[in-house]
Formats: C-alpha cells, structure tokens, sequence
C-alpha cells in the first residue's frame, strides 16, 4: 500500500487511499469476499501513521477512484534513489494508475 524511497538520507512513502472500488480489485487464485470500505480507510490511515510515527515524509499521490487496486501503489512503480522505473501491468484495470509519478512523484522513466 506504499511505495518508499530514501532519496538524500530522507525516507519517503508514497501512498494512496483505498477508492470506493476496492471491493471490484482483481482476484486470480482467491474467492471474492466482502470488503469493509470504512474498516479499509481506517486501517489505511493507521498503516501511514506507523510511518509518520517513524518520521518519514509522506506524499499522498492523487485519488484513483476508478481503479479498484490503486491503493497498492507499490505494484505500478519501482523507485530506484530518486528516479521512479514505472511497471506494465498485465490487468487493464490497472494501466490507468500509471500517470501518477508525473504529477506528485520523483522523475520517472517507461
């Protein structure tokens, strides 16, 4: 559910909130079972205060709110220092949480 990176001694998460889609994530070797959206959000900003709590910077990428999985940031980009390798993720579903490294993260590169 973050993507971290260690860029000049500074320890940062990249993070996203869970979307109104969660429950519609992709599934391959699992059987579908409810999702509590209000106990996700919950346990999302109780993840990211364990960071804070360790004093790393957040930077909270924007919403995808179409995309059931953007909550899993980690699974679309690697960060390598400051430069950011962007994935090719094999789920349709997935392709339009790419953009998000232009807008609110380090330099990136396909």
């Amino acid at each position: 559910m973050s993507l971290s990176a260690n860029t000049g001694g500074t320890n940062t998460a990249y993070v996203r909130r869970p979307g109104p889609r969660l429950a519609d994530g992709e599934l391959t070797h699992l059987e579908r079972t409810p999702i509590d959206l209000d106990l996700a959000l919950r346990q999302w900003h109780d993840y990211v205060e364990v960071f804070v709590e360790d004093g790393w910077e957040i930077v909270e990428v924007d919403p995808a709110d179409e995309c059931p999985d953007a909550v899993f940031v980690e699974d679309a980009v690697v960060l390598f220092g400051d430069l950011a390798v962007i994935t090719s993720p094999g789920a349709a579903s997935r392709r339009p949480e790419l953009p998000w490294p232009r807008s609110s993260g380090p330099p990136a590169i396909r």
